[in-house]
């Protein structure tokens, strides 16, 4: 935290005529907020289905993967379902 503090402190300019308590304050605060909307979106997570986080994780990995790498996991996944003609089991 006191490396996102000291981060805010540089880049926001409109603290430049506070005092560093005051800036730090405002720091402080904003940090504050921001664990408390990532703690609720990871509650939130929690409670939705296993399984729809696991499709949704699913295709976003797949969403940042080549065409090729696609094609070949596609392949891979049907060539273990189908032997020749015929659908495994």
């Amino acid at each position: 935290m006191e490396l996102l503090n000291r981060d805010l402190l540089k880049a926001d300019f409109s603290l430049k005529g506070s005092s560093l308590n005051e800036a730090k304050k405002v720091a402080d605060t904003i940090t504050e907020k921001e664990v408390k909307a990532f703690k609720l979106k990871a509650e939130k997570a929690s409670k939705v289905n296993p399984i729809e986080v696991q499709v949704d994780t699913t295709l976003q990995n797949l969403a940042k993967k080549s065409l090729k790498e696609k094609c070949c996991l596609a392949y891979k996944h049907l060539s273990n379902k189908y032997q020749g003609n015929k659908k495994r089991k």
